[in-house]
């Protein structure tokens, strides 16, 4: 990526508990092609902390508030005109960066990268737990699809990008993972512009899911009731 493009880019690794898969990914991200990257993390207790010190990575701990909290900060800290979001459990692909980079220049409000475009592609495809969150995955997004008059495939993926000022816009609230469903929601509402493009979901690299996806899925349904009471 060019010098001057780089200047618009702002890469925020989400952390907590995931030394070894953060170890795997930030090796795989080419650094040079964002004005800044930087961790928040969700005082791990792993490691990670003395690991980012030891490299000199830029960080910043959150106690409370999940990856709500940990969103919100590094929206209120961005200084670019796009800012990135990527976990550090080695699920989301960083080879994948540059396509999200290049969607966002070409006048996308929010970008994000699709686990069911190209679903059999996935290694995990099989794996119970996967499936699981298939299902709901495709429940949840068939009904914000319905009443917010969406044409989403992958409504709640974490591995996002937006326009700064777009994102800036919308009051999210959520903590946890209802975050980037209330996200997608809010842009759908005020009719921001989204695309994806196809991703493909790893296995973990290290640590464990932190997802309780039966109760993920009740709290997105209630989410989705009042987004919707609201619209």
């Amino acid at each position: 990526m060019t010098k001057n493009k780089k200047q618009f880019f702002t890469l925020v690794i989400l952390n907590k508990d995931d030394l070894v898969g953060f170890k795997y990914v930030y090796s795989l991200i080419n650094k040079k092609d964002f004005f800044e990257v930087f961790v928040v993390d969700g005082d791990s207790k792993d490691g990670s902390v003395d690991y980012f010190i030891k490299k000199k990575i830029k960080y910043k701990i959150l106690k409370k508030g999940g990856r709500g909290a940990a969103m919100r900060y590094a929206l209120q800290n961005c200084k670019t005109k796009f800012i990135i979001f990527l976990s550090s459990d080695g699920e989301e692909n960083p080879n994948d960066l540059k396509t999200m980079q290049n969607l966002l220049m070409k006048g996308n409000d929010l970008v994000i990268g699709s686990r069911v475009i190209n679903i059999k592609s996935h290694k995990s495809f099989y794996n119970r737990s996967f499936i699981h969150r298939l299902i709901f995955l495709k429940i949840i997004t068939f009904f914000v699809n319905l009443f917010f008059k969406g044409s989403l495939t992958d409504s709640w993926n974490g591995y996002r990008g937006f326009k700064t000022k777009k994102l800036k816009k919308i009051k999210s609230l959520a903590n946890d993972h209802l975050i980037e469903l209330e996200q997608s929601i809010k842009f759908l509402k005020k009719k921001f512009k989204i695309t994806e493009f196809p991703t493909v979901e790893k296995n973990r690299v290290g640590g464990v899911s932190k997802i309780p996806i039966f109760m993920t899925g009740f709290l997105m349904i209630i989410l989705i009731i009042k987004e919707l009471i609201k619209k």
